[in-house]
């Protein structure tokens, strides 16, 4: 029952466009270095294993307005730029940690893994993970992957050039 229940519903998001990159709108608290306030396009997938939403990660560069996550959004970059990733979930995110985990795309390596303090009651979080002075990435495709307990929350990919 539960599996053609969800089939249906995945056949039917499909179908009426579901509404991906329609942009969402974000209400936070003013402290932008913890919690953000913004406006932010929240693309949402389900990992059809598990059945749970993974939200769209993006990147770009560290914002200190409360009008956007990330200034400059952005997939690309070079080795010598910092880079920023924020990302949006429709829940609270009900942990006081979550874990990100870097990936070569190439060979699916685990590069690194990292936890980060949040607020249970966010539902968006601004990381700025990449910082040139401490850990410069080789050309190629990444993805990061945030976890909420062993549960994928969001996902996205970017490249260093």
């Amino acid at each position: 029952m539960k599996k053609w229940l969800f089939i249906s519903l995945t056949v039917c998001l499909l179908l009426t466009g579901c509404g991906a990159g329609a942009g969402v709108r974000v209400d936070a608290s003013a402290d932008v270095s913890a919690d953000v306030s913004a406006d932010v396009s929240a693309d949402v997938s389900v990992d059809a294993e598990e059945g749970n939403v993974v939200a769209e990660i993006i990147f770009g560069d560290w914002s200190d307005t409360p009008e956007s996550l990330v200034e400059n959004e952005r997939s690309t970059f070079k080795s010598d730029e910092n880079i920023t990733l924020a990302f949006e979930t429709s829940e609270k995110f009900g942990t006081r940690s979550l874990g990100l985990h870097l990936y070569k795309v190439s060979n699916h390596e685990l590069l690194d893994s990292w936890d980060t303090d949040v607020d249970p009651d966010w539902t968006s979080l601004m990381h700025e993970f990449q910082t040139p002075s401490v850990d410069e990435l080789e050309p190629g495709e990444y993805e990061i992957a945030i976890f909420k307990d062993n549960t994928r929350i969001g996902e996205g990919t970017f490249r260093i050039k």
